[in-house]
């Protein structure tokens, strides 16, 4: 009699059982790879924004680290009472008013280029109550969007004014007999950063040393965002180091596109993580040594009020090089950081 071969195998139950093991052994490795996924994206996150930082970082530095004079305007210039041009203008006719170039064989009043350097933190503002008003760029192109995050570069061309000096007072105040102030004109404006760091990140600027320390991990505080609470703020605090032109410093930080918050109480400026600050400082060369450095300025006037060219005298004409404005009396209407100066490189003969 032929005998039946027996199979063996799993029961259902056993199946069953090795499942929902299989299952217990994946959910494990799944609450472990989750927190791990999230950690990488974070350190990626900070790694793209951190060399972000520094590209914009060495924007900065090379473009302004050999300004002679220089002033930092907090807000929009509106909260001055004056315009960019006007701005422009001023600021040529206090530092290069009768400025001239002698190159040995002529002699003519200085041109040159004034750069006003725009750190844009936000785009619009309220210029009065209920009247909401979009920062806007000179020079920029009619289709070019502003964002936050931009820095722009907008230049002038000057033509130095010539006030002379033909006689003083008795106590040495200059009698000035004839005043042409300086001549401007808008030479070109340009976005200075790539725009591929802002595809996808925001940047915040800060005039001056900053403090970025974890504040909460309580999304409950911050007004109007929905996430759980297992997130992390940090806040950008003043750090009270004194800056100047020996010790220039901007504040910057990156953040994903959404991530930045300036809900709280107290005003300061939350950025929900991932994020990362970097402070770029440097030493101001030719304004710390404005003192140092001469000028040729014409000093007199004929009877007809042509130039005494006999009369031009190497002298040293300066106030102090640097300074730093913040609107008197009242907030600033934005937090976005305007940077005015010139080059001595860019100074050139009529």
């Amino acid at each position: 009699m032929k005998k039946e071969k027996q199979l063996d195998g799993f029961t259902l139950i056993e199946l069953i059982i090795v499942m929902a093991i299989f299952g217990i052994i994946m959910l494990g490795v799944m609450k472990i790879a989750d927190p791990l996924a999230k950690v990488m994206e974070r350190s990626s996150t900070k790694e793209k924004s951190a060399a972000y930082v520094d590209n914009i970082s060495d924007y900065l530095d090379k473009s302004m680290r050999y300004a002679k004079y220089m002033r930092v305007y907090e807000g929009e210039f509106s909260d001055y009472g004056m315009t960019e041009e006007e701005i422009a203008k001023d600021f040529v006719d206090t530092y290069y008013d009768g400025c001239i170039s002698n190159d040995g064989s002529s002699v003519g009043l200085m041109k040159g280029k004034l750069h006003i350097l725009k750190l844009i933190n936000v785009t619009s503002y309220e210029s009065s109550p209920g009247n909401v008003q979009d920062v806007s760029v000179i020079g920029a192109d009619p289709t070019d969007i502003i964002k936050p995050g931009q820095v722009w570069d907008t230049v002038y061309k000057f033509t130095c004014g010539d006030s002379y000096k033909e006689a003083e007072e008795p106590d040495g105040t200059p009698i000035i007999k004839w005043k042409t102030t300086a001549k401007i004109e808008l030479d070109n404006t340009s976005m200075a950063i790539n725009p591929e760091h802002l595809e996808n990140y925001g940047y915040y600027y800060r005039y001056g040393y900053s403090k970025f320390e974890v504040v909460s991990h309580d999304s409950s505080k911050v007004e109007g965002d929905d996430d759980s609470k297992n997130v992390t703020y940090s806040a950008l605090t003043p750090d009270p180091t004194v800056t100047g032109s020996s010790r220039f410093a901007i504040s910057i930080v990156a953040y994903p596109v959404g991530n930045k918050m300036k809900t709280v109480d107290d005003g300061s400026t939350w950025f929900k993580s991932p994020c990362y600050m970097n402070t770029m400082s440097m030493y101001l060369i030719n304004a710390d040594t404005a003192g140092d450095m001469k000028t040729d300025k014409m000093q007199k006037q004929l009877s007809n009020g042509d130039p005494d060219g006999d009369s031009l005298t190497p002298v040293i004409t300066y106030d102090s090089s640097f300074f730093k404005y913040s609107p008197t009396g009242v907030a600033p209407s934005t937090d976005n950081l305007y940077f005015v100066y010139v080059v001595p490189s860019e100074l050139y003969l009529t």
